[in-house]
């Protein structure tokens, strides 16, 4: 028997970002004593949430030496970290851990019990998104639409915009839907997902009737088509692949029938097409290519939320932003490095008084050695 194709593996990593803007300090139906202006000053203005999938909380310890001064190692440095905390539900697969992240809600409560399953009414296989009552908003023919309608309990975000009015807004983004759309709740502003048909960041009629004209002007820019032929190098020394994972193309790794690629890096990322399509689509998921991608989208989601916030050359230059990405790997370890470098990538900034905080999680872990 021939070993499966890797892209049936589940060596993947992802970025998953919720962020919330606040429009205006939180307030709640009861009137409250005013907090003194210092505290007021300290309420975040934006939150950000990466939830990188299958990343076990030793990889923090483990390949810390690797990670860049502004990426994960700030969070660590700077921020808190929960060394005892883990999924008590079973099993841990990628959709109830996104469920489950930002509800606090077992599956049996959230509703999300795995990432696909029967549905007793219908009789036909559903995951944890499908949704056949809306429409898909920039997708391919015949695509399926995705929405939080199964759903069942809050979110972090959806408490925020009852909490603020409707104020704060909260937008989920990631190549995946089920990664977009479960952490930022069923009343967010928008979630955002890659097709891998139409080569495009798509939606669904359940957020909004048609895609926002930032997201269209972005999607008419084709950002994805330019990775066609990319090389995926190694971004380290031969050495430490070697010493921390051994030699490349083991027994078990397999791309499978993968024209003009090996299962040995460099990797030429086409998909086997000639051109541009689905074939390459799907192999561009697979790689830390996705990562730039999504770097792409998230600034202007962030300043379409917000248009009071400009980003001057200078400030560019200066800020550091976590953002929202998703790539697979060939090897579990190589994108836990790679997925520390989209939180260092130069980028806006809210203005230095604007207080902001970042959080990492994942969905669930992997037993890789």
């Amino acid at each position: 028997m021939n070993p499966r194709p890797l892209r049936q593996h589940p060596y993947a990593v992802s970025f998953i970002l919720v962020f919330a803007l606040l429009t205006a300090s939180l307030t709640t139906a009861q009137k409250r004593p005013a907090s003194p202006a210092s505290q007021r000053a300290k309420r975040p203005k934006l939150v950000l949430l990466i939830a990188v999938d299958q990343f076990r909380y030793d990889y923090l310890e483990r390949f810390n030496d690797l990670f860049v001064e502004n990426g994960l190692r700030r969070l660590m440095r700077d921020g808190a970290s929960w060394t005892q905390s883990n999924y008590d539900h079973i099993p841990t697969y990628t959709a109830p851990g996104h469920a489950t992240m930002l509800t606090g809600a077992y599956p049996a409560e959230s509703g999300i019990i795995g990432n696909e399953w029967p549905d007793r009414a219908t009789g036909k296989r559903v995951t944890s998104v499908s949704d056949s009552t809306v429409t898909l908003l920039g997708g391919g023919l015949n695509e399926g639409a995705s929405s939080p309608r199964r759903l069942m309990s809050s979110t972090v975000g959806d408490e925020l915009r009852m909490a603020t009015n409707d104020r704060s807004k909260v937008v989920g983004i990631s190549v995946k839907d089920r990664s977009a759309i479960l952490p930022a709740g069923r009343h967010a502003n928008a979630a955002y997902w890659f097709s891998i048909n139409s080569g495009s960041m798509v939606s669904s009629t359940y957020y909004f009737n048609q895609l926002p004209a930032w997201v269209t002007a972005f999607n008419n820019t084709r950002p994805a088509d330019k990775f066609f032929g990319a090389k995926w190098e190694r971004l380290l020394p031969e050495s430490e692949y070697l010493r921390r994972a051994g030699p490349d193309a083991p027994p078990w790794e397999n791309i499978g029938n993968q024209p003009g690629d090996t299962n040995t890096f460099p990797h030429t990322i086409t998909g086997g097409a000639k051109s541009a399509g689905p074939a390459f689509y799907g192999a561009l998921d697979y790689t830390p290519f996705s990562n730039d991608l999504l770097i792409a989208t998230t600034w202007p989601t962030w300043k379409s939320r917000s248009p009071k916030i400009r980003a001057s050359p200078r400030r560019r230059k200066k800020g550091t932003w976590p953002t929202i990405s998703r790539a697979r790997s060939r090897r579990s370890w190589p994108p836990t490095i790679r997925g520390c470098r989209p939180c260092s990538v130069p980028s806006p900034r809210l203005p230095p008084t604007t207080p902001s905080c970042a959080g990492r999680s994942a969905s669930h872990g992997f037993a890789w050695p």
